[in-house]
């Protein structure tokens, strides 16, 4: 699968898929999620409420909307406790459980 690595506004990406890191009820609670949510329009958030969220490591995929992308993969990350608490794996899995959905839809 090939790869590029872009600074860009994700939300005028033209490609077939962005990652929202997101909260587990995957609500548009500020920063760079909210600006996703925005861009996408209410219907992002329709599909959202429907997935009934996502868990610290998971991943969960939706379309994209009005934003110029095919889907956007939506994962929740560990919260920082130190180091200690298992955060490095859960990370890890975020990023796994992106690949697969992207691996999976193309």
């Amino acid at each position: 699968m090939p790869l590029q690595i872009v600074r860009n506004d994700i939300t005028l990406m033209k490609v077939d898929a962005i990652v929202n890191a997101t909260n587990r009820h995957l609500t548009a609670d500020g920063g760079v999620s909210a600006a996703i949510h925005k861009a996408a329009g209410e219907k992002l958030a329709q599909a959202c409420q429907k997935l009934g969220g996502c868990e610290v490591g998971q991943a969960k995929i939706t379309e994209a909307y009005a934003l110029p992308c095919k889907y956007v993969i939506h994962t929740v990350g560990p919260i920082w406790q130190g180091g200690t608490q298992g955060e490095a794996e859960a990370l890890a899995a975020c990023y796994k459980a992106c690949l697969t959905l992207a691996l999976q839809h193309k």
